[in-house]
């Protein structure tokens, strides 16, 4: 699905939704109505929606105590476009948090960093048993959104994994562990200009420089 970051324009050169403003709604109205994400000025097109904020509705916790945090992924293979992605939603969405990975191959570590609109809330080193980013998001992202989760002030959170991750298996490993916390959706940040080149062309992630 696609729709609009701020000051953006669609492919088609329609124009895409406004800023927190967003007509006068309030926050709570403009949470409910998921703006959707598009394609931004300077060209970057982006697919997903924006991340809701906890609220009453069909994700509960499974003994259907309290609404669960909303969590949606967000990857590409250029980190500039997708910081300016991630940078746009924490300022439109009151209570969101990024939780960002890095992976250092050779040391064998794991960098972990929470953002706010703010700033950085928290950033550590974490020692990994085994290179599989699959692995890392499960044995330190599960426990990190558990931890989220807990913090009311936090409203929703855009998971960031390393680069290289494939989303479908960084999705896939973490549904099994949904409990206080949801995935709500994803989203895939690429250049307009060279989408069909980074989408079908034979260069390796290698050759890109990405780790």
């Amino acid at each position: 699905m696609t729709g609009s970051q701020k000051d953006g324009h669609r492919a088609d050169g329609s124009r895409a939704g406004t800023g927190p403003t967003d007509g006068g709604r309030t926050d709570g109205e403009r949470a409910e109505a998921g703006r959707e994400v598009g394609t931004s000025a300077d060209g970057a097109a982006t697919s997903g929606r924006e991340i809701p904020q906890r609220s009453a509705g069909p994700a509960h916790s499974r003994d259907g105590a309290a609404p669960t945090l909303p969590v949606a992924v967000v990857t590409a293979i250029d980190p500039v476009l997708r910081g300016g992605l991630v940078a746009s939603l924490l300022l439109d969405v009151p209570g969101a948090v990024e939780l960002r990975y890095t992976v250092d191959a050779e040391a064998g570590s794991l960098r972990r960093l929470i953002v706010s609109a703010a700033g950085v809330i928290e950033e550590q080193e974490v020692e990994l048993d085994h290179p599989c980013v699959s692995c890392a998001m499960r044995e330190d992202a599960v426990p990190a959104l558990d931890r989220l989760a807990g913090e009311p002030r936090i409203q929703a959170v855009l998971l960031s994994p390393p680069l290289s991750a494939e989303p479908e298996i960084v999705a896939g490993t973490l549904l099994a562990h949904q409990r206080r916390w949801h995935l709500s959706g994803a989203a895939a940040v690429l250049a307009a200009a060279s989408a069909r080149e980074d989408l079908l062309g034979d260069e390796t992630l290698t050759e890109r420089g990405v780790t």
